[in-house]
C-alpha cells in the first residue's frame, strides 16, 4: 500500500479536527506498537529458521542499551520481556529501533525493510524518521530539504559523508548542535574549497572565503543573472558562506564573557540547511570558476 499525504479518516475531516490528527507523535503510539515490533520481529531479533528469537541479538540489546531481560525459561521469555519493558517505556522502544537501523543500514540488502520501516513511520505520524543514511532515528523535518539533503548525500560526492554526520547530529535522538554546526561546516569545506582554492594544502571555509572576496573579477561566476543593481550573485553566495562561517560560535575560545559556548539548536539547523544550498551549488556548476 502507498501512504496517501493528503487523505484523511471522516472523524479527522470535521471541523478543528484535522490539525490535531496531523501533529506528530513523539513517542510509540497504540497504533504504532504492534506493527514496530512485528518489523523488529521480522528484520532484527529473531532467527531466519522457526522465527526463535536470536540469543546473540537478544545480548546485543541488553549490552547496547543497559537492559536487563528476564531468561527464566530462554530466549522467548527474554523477547517477550523486552517488549514488556518497551511498553512501559517509548524512549526503550525507540532505541531498539535506533540499534536496529545502527547494525542493518549500509548494507543494500536491508534497503527495502528501511524503507518500509521509515513508511511504517510516516504513516502512523511519528516525529521520527529513518536517517537519510540509514543508520538511525532523526527527527522528521520539512519533505522538500530532506529531498534535497538526499540528493547530496546520495551523490557519493566528498561532501556527503559530512552532510549525512551533520543530519544525523542536528536531527538524532539524542542532538548535539556544536557537532552538527562542525558537520555542517565540513560539508561546505568539501564542495568549496576545491573549486575556490583547488591547490591549497590546508583548505578551510575561512580560506575560501578570504580567496573569493579578494579574487579579481571575472574568475569566479555565477548561474544567476547580474540584473540587481545593489547586489552582485557572487556577493549574496559569500554571504551565505560568510554567515555560516561566523556564526559557528564555539569553534575558538574567546574573551567576549557573553558570547555562548555553544551553539543553540535552531543556529545547527540553519547552518545545515546553508549547508545544503551551498554544498548543491557547488556540486552542480551554479557556482564555478570561470578561469585559472
Amino acid at each position: 500500500m502507498m501512504l496517501d499525504n493528503q487523505w484523511r479518516p471522516l472523524r479527522a475531516r470535521k471541523a478543528g479536527k484535522q490539525e490535531k490528527f496531523d501533529s506528530l507523535v513523539e513517542g510509540v503510539p497504540p497504533w504504532l506498537r504492534q506493527v514496530l515490533i512485528d518489523w523488529l520481529n521480522d528484520h532484527f531479533l529473531l532467527e531466519d529458521t522457526f522465527g526463535a528469537p536470536d540469543r546473540d541479538v537478544l545480548h546485543h540489546v541488553e549490552l547496547s542499551l543497559r537492559v536487563g531481560l528476564s531468561w527464566f525459561v530462554g530466549e522467548h521469555n527474554a523477547l517477550a520481556s523486552l517488549w514488556e519493558k518497551c511498553e512501559k517505556d517509548e524512549d526503550l522502544f525507540l532505541s531498539v529501533l535506533d540499534l536496529a537501523l545502527r547494525d542493518l543500514g549500509g548494507n543494500e540488502e536491508n534497503n527495502t525493510a528501511i524503507d518500509r520501516l521509515n513508511y511504517l513511520l510516516a504513516a502512523g505520524g511519528s516525529a521520527w524518521m529513518v536517517a537519510l543514511d540509514r543508520r538511525s532515528l532523526v527527527k522528521r523535518v520539512q519533505p522538500e530539504v530532506v529531498q534535497a539533503a538526499r540528493r547530496v548525500i546520495q551523490s557519493g560526492s566528498p561532501a556527503a559523508p559530512y552532510l549525512a554526520e551533520a543530519w544525523r547530529h542536528t536531527y538524532g535522538r539524542n542532538p548535539n548542535p556544536s557537532s552538527g554546526y562542525r558537520e555542517a561546516v565540513r560539508a561546505v569545506e568539501a564542495a568549496v574549497c576545491p573549486v575556490i582554492i583547488p591547490k591549497n594544502r590546508k583548505p578551510t571555509l575561512g580560506r575560501a572565503i578570504a580567496a573569493l572576496h579578494e579574487a579579481p573579477p571575472g574568475n569566479f561566476a555565477t548561474v544567476f543573472e547580474d540584473n540587481a543593481p545593489d547586489i552582485k550573485p557572487l556577493d549574496a553566495v559569500l554571504g551565505l558562506m560568510r554567515l555560516v562561517w561566523t556564526n559557528q560560535l564555539d569553534r575558538h575560545g574567546t574573551a567576549d564573557e557573553d558570547a555562548p559556548l555553544h551553539v543553540s539548536q535552531q543556529q545547527a539547523e540553519a547552518a545545515l540547511y546553508a549547508a545544503v544550498t551551498l554544498v548543491q551549488w557547488f556540486q552542480c556548476g551554479v557556482v564555478r570558476r570561470a578561469k585559472e
